[in-house]
């Protein structure tokens, strides 16, 4: 019936968990059957001091009954006493002047009826007594009743509305687990989307970062081939040029030619005109290449001018495309930053060790070239917020962000403290999670188990390094399911809840050490359910 349940209450300041353990829900449940008890046992107690109450008041109406009979008896036997009293002097015989003295044996029958008379009546009055204090204490028990009676209405009054209330609350209490459930279900949700979207934009950032590449590629190729087309455009223009000289030096040859075609003899003049036919066909050949390479020129420029466009649109997607990514990329850092922030440690000495820890890179440094410094400057602030994010992601996988235990209440926080054996002041270098003896103790986060053992006064504890200085320990295990130098995983099984060491109940000592310095394990829950809430 009572199983463990967590309640996620999200308010202003972050995700809180309530966990309702069983030895509460039967706490619980125990005391709204001694409330129950209490109504029942009250209503009991009121119907029987009812029953008494009626039989105490016939009671008292028989007593007075017979007071009234006994005095009826008495004030009958007085009357009676007093006219033998009255009538003894006056007994005479008839005809005699004088009074008879009475006989003695009539004087002791009537001296015997009188006293049997005072008797009686002395009994009378005794009785009338103690009826009478029968009454008086009959008196003072019905008011004792009646002031009872009233106090226990008062008290059925109070107790139904305990009970209004009780079931009030208890209907309030289920009505809020339902919609903690119902918040638990949707938050869940949400963080399943969370997932699928990061998920999908790390593939939508892989596949950009391809196209980024074959973009690149391709705008080397395309400046590769500006450049050849610049190159035999220059080519083309020097070979016009020479043409061009060529043709002057023809002109001029014909024309000194012609000069001299006046002056020479009939005998040469059939040679001269064939050299000049040639002439004339190697100046018209030349005009024609000459017009060619212009026209060829021509193509070539514009050819170059819808390059130079393609390329300024190409420049212009890049410029938007590193704009944009740059601005997701900073601000999935500046969360993951304050996510790593709110556990105390330093975010670019974390960022320091990690590029540190990474595998060795080399090789000898060639320069790109044919970037713009716009956009070259744009990716190399992409590039650097990339590689960063990538660390510090790296980083927050390895951080121990999640509570050892699925259900716990913390029974004792980090500092100063009351030693629970000494009673004197005490430095507490973790947090105590109390649970039920015998629950599966998980590792916080990935890493390998340096130590798995007894350790004085922890008793069995297992020590995980996650990296960056950074080691996790699980003291007071009944047992310990790891080795020594074992890789774990996130939420690995490391043992059983326990009460071994200098402990005073069953519950897990979960310390943070960073360079070998206690932290505060609770900042790393928070920052653990703020980056769950992200």
């Amino acid at each position: 019936m009572f199983r463990e349940r967590q309640l996620l209450i999200r308010d202003g300041d972050g995700v809180r968990t309530l966990r309702l353990t069983p030895r509460r829900q039967a706490l619980a449940a125990a005391a709204g059957g001694i409330a129950v008890g209490i109504v029942l046992a009250g209503l009991g107690t009121l119907t029987w001091q009812n029953a008494a109450l009626h039989d105490r008041a016939a009671t008292l109406a028989q007593v007075r009954d017979t007071r009234g009979v006994l005095a009826e008896r008495i004030d009958a036997a007085v009357a009676h006493a007093r006219t033998l009293d009255r009538n003894l002097p006056a007994v005479a015989p008839a005809g005699v002047g004088r009074p008879l003295t009475p006989r003695a044996d009539d004087l002791a029958a009537l001296k015997g009826v009188v006293h049997r008379i005072a008797e009686r009546r002395a009994r009378l009055d005794r009785r009338l007594a103690n009826v009478r204090a029968r009454h008086d204490r009959a008196e003072t028990q019905l008011a004792r009743l009646q002031r009872r009676e009233t106090d226990l209405e008062a008290e059925l009054t109070e107790t139904r509305d305990t009970l209004r209330a009780t079931s009030s609350g208890r209907e309030n209490l289920g009505d809020q687990l339902a919609q903690t459930l119902a918040e638990l279900h949707r938050v869940r949700a949400r963080y399943q989307a969370a997932a699928a979207e990061r998920r999908a934009a790390e593939a939508k950032l892989a596949e950009l970062s391809g196209d980024l590449e074959t973009v690149r590629a391709g705008r080397t190729a395309l400046r590769k081939k500006v450049a050849d087309v610049t190159e035999t455009l220059s080519r083309t223009r020097s070979q016009r040029d020479e043409l061009l000289a060529e043709r002057e030096k023809l002109a001029s040859r014909v024309g000194r030619l012609e000069e001299t075609l006046g002056h020479v003899a009939e005998a040469g003049k059939t040679d001269l005109i064939a050299r000049i036919g040639d002439l004339r066909e190697s100046l018209v050949a030349a005009e024609r290449k000459t017009k060619s390479y212009r026209k060829r020129n021509a193509q070539l420029s514009q050819k170059v001018t819808a390059l130079q466009k393609r390329l300024e649109t190409v420049q212009e997607t890049q410029s938007g495309l590193f704009s944009h990514y740059t601005t997701q990329a900073r601000n999935s850092l500046a969360a993951i930053e304050k996510t790593v922030a709110m556990t105390g440690l330093d975010v670019d000495t974390l960022v320091k060790k990690a590029r540190k820890d990474r595998q060795n890179l080399g090789g000898p440094f060639v320069p790109a070239s044919g970037f713009p410094d716009s956009v070259g400057h744009s990716a190399q602030k992409l590039d650097r917020q990339m590689q960063r994010l990538r660390i510090l992601q790296n980083v927050l996988g390895r951080l121990p962000l999640t509570p050892p235990l699925d259900s716990y209440w913390v029974s004792s926080h980090f500092g100063k403290r009351r030693d629970p054996y000494n009673g004197r002041w005490a430095m507490h270098e973790g947090i105590d999670l109390a649970g039920q003896p015998g629950l599966t103790v998980h590792a916080a986060a990935p890493g390998k188990v340096v130590h798995a053992g007894w350790k004085g006064g922890y008793g069995r504890m297992v020590a995980i390094a996650h990296g960056y200085g950074i080691v996790s320990r699980y003291a007071h295990l009944k047992k310990i399911t790891v080795e020594e130098g074992q890789s774990v995983e996130h939420r690995g099984a490391l043992g059983k809840l326990g009460n071994t060491g200098r402990s005073t109940g069953p519950h897990v000592h979960y310390e943070i050490r960073v360079e070998g310095e206690p932290a505060d394990p609770m900042n790393f829950l928070k920052a653990g359910k703020y980056a769950f809430k992200k």
